[in-house]
């Protein structure tokens, strides 16, 4: 047996055991990560943990099992894995334009809208500040104050589909007033980003397939240090974390950006198990064709399409209220990612959950969107 397999079986062990022994759902509910490597599938759909259990013995398969079922729906996928096979190639790729821009509201770039009654009408935020003109391609996102994160006593494991909210990354809730602010509609593309490559402003970073690489995809492959750069090529930055859950949850704390229910077309969202045209491929999308899914400030793929990077680092959240939040990236820490991707879990999607991520790694599956302050003259 080898040293590495050896240190799979010690890491995989007690998780298995605990899913052994534990009769209640709700403490499995509570591991630390037994669900993370279920979230992918290889190319024959069978999810990667179960797979590498298959190659370890039969007692591991049994392990798997026992943990994949433990909870209707697996968790966050682990955040330094990298992809173990390249993604499969579209069906077709996505139409090419000259500019990415917002489809009318309500109609999909891809096709006709699912019909009514799919997605929920735009929720107005309860409580808002004067909000200025936004920039070409941003939104105003109107100062308010809002609940961050999720109550650790929720009984979400009683919820399917709702396990992952009981990780203490997403508790616990607490108000956060945060200031007016702009908010990109859309993701970053592939052609914006390699524009500022090409002018010196930002460094050489991006997708590593061709099938991710039209100018109209969101850029993938970024570093926090790459998103950093790009965004102040632009005048603008990247928003806080706090930012970035009212853009996505607006301040009557939708747990989608479009409202209570999980998505079901892909005009709602880029994820996996939806239905639609952009359904059709494993990889990004053209950026903006989820007008079915769009916050109440207008802003499109706030769920799913790529994981988004912010300005924190990730941290434990406060138990008090704040207000405009930042919490530094020490040295050696890591940064967070934001609204789940075409590969991860479609939970992954919710407006509260969080992903800690090394700062100087790429993924295919991680991009990003810029923010600027309301008062900043973009000078």
């Amino acid at each position: 047996m080898t040293g590495r397999l050896r240190d799979r079986r010690a890491v995989w062990a007690p998780s298995c055991m605990v899913a052994v022994v534990t009769p209640t759902r709700p403490a499995l509910c509570q591991l630390p990560n037994p669900f993370d490597c279920c979230n992918h599938t290889d190319r024959g759909g069978t999810p990667r943990c179960l797979g590498a259990a298959r190659r370890l013995g039969p007692w591991w398969s049994l392990c798997a099992a026992i943990v994949m079922s433990a909870c209707e729906t697996p968790g966050p996928a682990d955040a330094h894995a990298q992809p173990a096979v390249r993604p499969a190639p579209p069906a077709a790729h996505p139409p090419r334009t000259a500019e990415p821009a917002p489809p009318p509201a309500g109609r999909s770039s891809l096709g006709p809208s699912p019909g009514p009654g799919q997605a929920p009408a735009p929720r107005a935020p309860s409580t808002a500040a004067p909000c200025p003109a936004a920039p070409e391609g941003m939104a105003c996102v109107p100062g308010a104050s809002f609940v961050m994160g999720v109550d650790a006593d929720a009984h979400v494991c009683d919820q399917p589909g709702n396990n992952h909210d009981r990780a203490p990354t997403t508790t616990p809730a607490h108000r956060v007033e945060v200031s007016t602010f702009f908010m990109d509609l859309t993701e970053v593309t592939n052609g914006a980003y390699q524009a500022c490559v090409a002018a010196r402003d930002c460094p050489r970073d991006g997708p590593r397939y061709r099938d991710f690489s039209a100018p109209t995809q969101a850029i993938t492959g970024v570093s926090w240090f790459s998103a950093r750069a790009f965004c102040r090529a632009q005048g603008k930055r990247l928003p806080t974390e706090a930012e970035w859950e009212l853009a996505a949850r607006g301040s009557d704390e939708r747990p989608y950006p479009w409202g209570d229910a999980g998505p079901t077309t892909c005009w709602m969202a880029i994820v996996p198990g939806v239905t639609g045209a952009c359904a059709e491929h494993r990889g990004t999308w053209e950026v903006g064709v989820t007008a079915e899914g769009a916050s109440a400030f207008g802003a499109l793929d706030m769920a799913g399409n790529v994981w988004e990077w912010v300005d924190d680092g990730f941290d434990a959240y406060p138990t008090s209220d704040v207000t405009d939040p930042r919490s530094p990236i020490l040295p050696g820490g890591r940064g967070v990612l934001r609204g789940g991707s075409w590969d991860y879990s479609p939970q992954s999607a919710k407006t509260t959950y969080r992903l800690p991520y090394l700062r100087r790694s790429g993924h295919v599956s991680v991009g990003m969107r810029c923010a600027r302050d309301a008062n900043d003259d973009g000078g």
